[in-house]
């Protein structure tokens, strides 16, 4: 097989940080966001891995190459061609393999289930020509589009309006398996969105499969769900949900970093101490600084005298000047 992780967007809820660092290089707990996506796939033996870029792919190439990764990168050209096109954009090296996985770069999923032998399984037996992988959420019909099913568990679309003949709508998680025959009805060039070309599919009888899976799925497009996902991380780690998956991916991307570790709470005054420290050993905190709430650090990381901070996500190599006040930020 081939997988082709879609990383082309811009990001634009997120600005202004996104106008510097594309979305799946962002961090979630010091980790970019692209690999906690791939990390699933660890036990697959993948021809290619293609990252598709437009924004800042210089950048992004940067940012990853520090980690240890097999990544192709693609470029989407002059203009961001969608998921459909991205795929289209990319067929001579994802139609080698009948089958090929696509998985969203900026999106941030959470599964202790091996959904990714479950999906092949489901996708190889019933010969769908897409298997989506989907969740429920409740934001399905009212934040987000939804994969809309029928009583018998068929769908009947994909998309943001609930169909009147509808019974539930589920999420999708950013993962899907698809035939090498989509080629067969995907715009040969130029922008275009892979759900809809699979909507009239579904309705003149193609099968579309999908793979419903016990997970969370967290909206990272905007700076304030951004930092709410990564602190939900550092209750899952204080709660141990989805313990082997998080540890999997810390052990690998970032080993140095660690929750409370003591070598730094012991250097503060309990009136100043963070609820909670999230950090690599490079931290460097200098005196009379106050923190509220949690504190979310990268490597190599400089906090001058006097500052206050609270609820704060600081990326690598920043240097935060003395006498700064943050709160719900994200520092760079």
């Amino acid at each position: 097989m081939n997988l082709l992780i879609l990383s082309a967007g811009l990001g634009t809820r997120l600005r202004p940080i996104t106008n510097k660092i594309p979305k799946p290089a962002l961090p979630i707990l010091n980790v970019p966001m692209i690999f906690w996506n791939t990390i699933y796939f660890e036990q697959s033996n993948f021809k290619n891995q293609i990252v598709n870029t437009f924004h800042l792919e210089e950048v992004l190439r940067n940012k990853l190459s520090s980690f240890e990764h097999n990544f192709i990168f693609s470029s989407d050209g002059k203009e961001v061609l969608g998921t459909g096109g991205g795929i289209s954009n990319n067929e001579d090296v994802l139609i080698t393999s009948s089958h090929f996985w696509t998985i969203n770069g900026d999106g941030f999923f959470l599964c202790d289930e091996n959904f990714v032998q479950l999906a092949e399984a489901r996708h190889m037996e019933s010969k769908a020509l897409c298997t989506l992988v989907v969740c429920e959420h409740p934001g399905v019909g009212v934040q987000f589009g939804g994969v809309w099913v029928d009583s018998n568990e068929r769908i009947i679309s994909i998309g943001k309006t609930k169909p009147k003949e509808a019974s539930k709508g589920y999420h999708f998680t950013g993962f899907r398996i698809l035939s090498s025959d989509i080629f067969n009805h995907l715009p040969k060039r130029g922008p275009h969105e892979l759900f809809d070309t699979l909507n009239p599919l579904i309705q003149s009888g193609h099968k579309i499969e999908f793979l419903k899976v016990t997970g969370d799925f967290f909206e990272t497009g905007n700076e304030k769900d951004f930092i709410n996902t990564n602190q939900t991380m550092i209750e899952f780690i204080k709660n141990k949900k989805y313990q082997t998956i998080i540890n999997k991916v810390l052990k690998k991307y970032s080993p140095n970093s660690k929750l409370n570790p003591q070598e730094f709470l012991i250097k503060f005054e309990t009136a100043n101490a963070p609820k909670d420290l999230f950090c690599d050993d490079r931290l460097r905190i200098f005196e009379k600084t106050h923190f509220e709430g949690f504190f979310i650090s990268g490597k190599n990381v400089t906090v001058r005298e006097s500052c206050d901070l609270k609820n704060v996500v600081i990326l690598d190599n920043t240097d935060i000047p003395a006498h700064s006040n943050f709160s719900d930020s994200i520092i760079y």
